[in-house]
């Protein structure tokens, strides 16, 4: 199995608050140590020095991770005694296997977000396994607590599919590829889906949007044009900010908006991404990935006709102008 990635020195020092503990990965015995930043593994061996250790181990960012599940027992099972675990959610097949063992044994994947050379992101699986059930769920407890921390990472969400752009995919682009990451994201969601013209630009003017962390946008790029709007004329309302008067400087939106592509062309997802792929617009989203935008008001007769982005998302747009 490919692994996530490979250094050739340790950037960070072990402290107090670190674990380390023994696992066995892809049927290798590992120690693996957790940090306030990463997981970084090496073969473990008495015969091996710390410079192997040095030169050799492996490394998952925690800033990278998307989620982490504990799994077990699970007993040999396969004809050449390994045990193969499947994940074939999210349009993908994951295979990780464990060894051989007379006792159960228990385990802990890691799902990790990365992208390749042609900008597309996908989800890679790396399990640990143990015969030590409160250790994994420790280990467990504290990545998952080291997520919840992670600056821009979003808990809640509001989905927003529009059934009818493009090829009338938005909902099952939405069921298959995108909710499922969310998931295993631990990510909460509610989700409305338009009926129609500018129902997403009303309902951002009048949803409540109390403990919400951000705005999805599933459709295509008129979709995301009505959810702009409608937050914009909701900001500058609530702010008692005049749209009309061209004195007025406008204020910030309040929330962070992410668009998955499933319209007709979708472009801009694909200028801002490279590609237009709705997992990796997912991955961006759930990692907290963002740049700032600039909105331009277009005013005729004093009257705010739309509200265009200049420059706009990666994965999630931020709430700056």
């Amino acid at each position: 199995m490919e692994h996530v990635n490979s250094t050739s020195s340790r950037n960070e020092e072990s402290s107090s608050a670190d674990l380390q503990a023994t696992f066995d990965i892809e049927r290798k015995s590992c120690d693996v140590r957790l940090s306030s930043q990463s997981i970084t593994w090496w073969e473990a061996s008495s015969t091996l020095g710390m410079h192997h250790q040095l030169h050799n181990h492996q490394c998952i960012q925690l800033n990278r991770i998307v989620g982490v599940r504990l799994k077990g027992p699970e007993k040999p099972s396969s004809p050449d005694g390994n045990h193969m675990m499947t994940l074939s959610q999210m349009g993908q097949l994951f295979q990780v296997f464990t060894p051989s063992t007379h006792h159960p044994l228990f385990s802990f994947t890691v799902y990790v977000g990365r992208n390749s050379r042609q900008t597309k992101w996908k989800v890679q699986a790396v399990t640990f396994s143990s015969h030590d059930q409160e250790l994994c769920m420790m280990w467990v407890d504290r990545i998952k607590t080291a997520l919840q921390q992670g600056h821009g990472r979003p808990k809640r969400l509001h989905v927003i599919v529009n059934p009818y752009g493009g090829k009338g995919k938005g909902q099952s682009v939405y069921d298959i590829k995108v909710a499922p990451l969310f998931h295993l994201a631990d990510i909460e969601t509610s989700m409305t889906i338009t009926e129609g013209p500018d129902h997403a630009k009303s309902l951002m003017q009048m949803m409540d949007l109390t403990g919400i962390d951000g705005i999805v946008s599933v459709g295509g790029d008129g979709t995301f044009a009505d959810i702009v709007n409608g937050l914009l004329i909701r900001t500058q309302q609530e702010e008692g900010i005049d749209p009309n008067n061209p004195a007025s400087v406008p204020v910030p939106l309040g929330l962070r908006v992410g668009i998955i592509p499933a319209g007709s062309t979708d472009v801009m997802a694909y200028d801002t991404t490279g590609v237009n792929d709705p997992v990796t617009s997912a991955i961006q989203i759930i990692l907290g990935m963002g740049i700032q935008i600039l909105i331009i008001f277009w005013q005729f007769e004093l009257v705010i006709q739309s509200a265009r982005t200049c420059c706009i998302y990666f994965g999630f747009m931020l709430n700056s102008f």
